[in-house]
């Protein structure tokens, strides 16, 4: 066995579509585009006026900005071509 307080692994789920925003992020959404998420009345007063969303910017770990290292992607592919799963990892170095 390794060193097991290095394995505190979270995970977090976003339900919803992936598509690129009218402002050119990539976001996790319970509408299917941007423009009915746009049409799509508040659902609270508050900003931000809709609990619908993630961007990816968001589930990105903060401690990764600004530091050198290693980002792998991996991706799993079916044999017709279809990606069904996407996989990203930072190795700090």
């Amino acid at each position: 066995m390794g060193d097991e307080s290095f394995m505190d692994v979270k995970r977090e789920t976003v339900d919803g579509y992936a598509y690129e925003s009218g402002n050119g992020q990539i976001v996790f959404d319970t509408h299917s585009s941007d423009d009915e998420h746009l049409r799509a009345p508040a659902t609270h007063t508050e900003q931000p006026l809709y609990r619908c969303r993630k961007y990816l910017r968001d589930l990105i770990p903060k401690e990764w900005l600004d530091k050198r290292g290693k980002i792998l992607i991996d991706r799993t592919v079916t044999t017709t071509g279809e990606v069904v799963a996407v996989q990203i990892a930072f190795i700090p170095g």
